[in-house]
């Protein structure tokens, strides 16, 4: 069992314990983190090329006792896509592994997550067994085996958000553009 947030050791401390990092390394991304303050270190250490993925999900495993698990080997199956659908797996970035007697085992970006846990369990009856994943190997597999749709639906989001601050009329002559069209020659709305 893991142990309480109180005593947990602190990612950055695991990965400069573990030679994955330096300590001038941990403190860029400290201060980097000042910033963002909602980004996790680990993704911080990871962008700015000082560590691997791989490096961060095994510091985290050390961390939290839950085990990591690389997804490069997954095997989808239909009878697993039944006990999660795929909205919920790309909307919340889990996957299910396996079923193990009454278990059932998933890959999750985030698996200190006891709230997305429980609804997991209670969604399919199983108790949940999580393993830690990388988001976006989970994203990828979804995309290649479940379906492309899910994957996609991110991605479409953001477009649409960043257009609709975008002005009206604007928007309505670039359309009319495309189509070949100018305002003058459109006709009345």
């Amino acid at each position: 069992m893991a142990r309480t947030d109180q005593k947990r050791e602190k990612i950055g401390q695991i990965l400069v314990r573990a030679g994955a990092v330096t300590q001038e390394e941990l403190e860029r991304g400290l201060e980097l983190q000042k910033s963002n303050p909602e980004e996790k270190i680990g993704k911080i250490l990871v962008r700015q090329g000082f560590c691997t993925k791989d490096d961060v999900a095994l510091a985290y495993e050390k961390q939290t006792g839950i085990k990591f698990r690389s997804l490069a080997d997954y095997e989808y199956s239909k009878e697993l896509e039944a006990l999660i659908p795929p909205e919920t797996m790309n909307k919340f970035m889990v996957l299910p592994l396996r079923v193990v007697d009454d278990a059932l085992e998933v890959a999750m970006g985030d698996p200190l997550d006891f709230v997305l846990r429980e609804n997991l369990r209670m969604m399919t009856g199983m108790k949940i067994i999580p393993y830690i994943a990388h988001d976006d190997q989970i994203r990828e597999i979804i995309f290649q085996k479940v379906g492309k749709k899910f994957a996609t639906d991110d991605y479409i989001v953001e477009a649409m958000e960043k257009y609709e601050d975008e002005d009206a009329a604007l928007s309505l002559s670039k359309s009319l553009q495309a189509e070949g069209l100018d305002a003058v020659n459109a006709g009345p709305v």
